[in-house]
């Protein structure tokens, strides 16, 4: 009778075992953007360091290959246009879009 009680005891301490391992696995987190649906956004936004102390927006706009760089005006508290490149086009592998 004691030898049915420990195996008993075992086997649910196994069974419980099971079950916390499957409620408490979760996938890891990504942080990134989605990807947009058919249709949806041709941008990507990242935020980043442009000059030391200066945060600026940069997008890429992925339709159009163009990369456009966008940082606060300390006199106004206005995001202003930095620069707006064609990646393609740096890159050698075509380009010449309009932003």
């Amino acid at each position: 009778m004691k030898r049915f009680l420990l195996m008993t005891l075992i086997a649910v301490n196994f069974a419980l075992l099971g079950v916390l391992t499957v409620l408490s696995y979760d996938l890891p987190a990504a942080y990134a953007q989605r990807a947009a649906p058919a249709g949806g956004s041709n941008y990507l936004a990242i935020t980043a360091l442009y000059t030391s102390g200066t945060d600026a927006v940069w997008i890429l706009h992925t339709g159009k290959h163009l990369l456009t760089v966008l940082a606060p005006d300390a006199t106004t508290a206005e995001l202003r246009v930095i620069d707006t490149r064609d990646v393609a086009q740096d890159l050698g592998i075509g380009g010449n879009q309009t932003p």
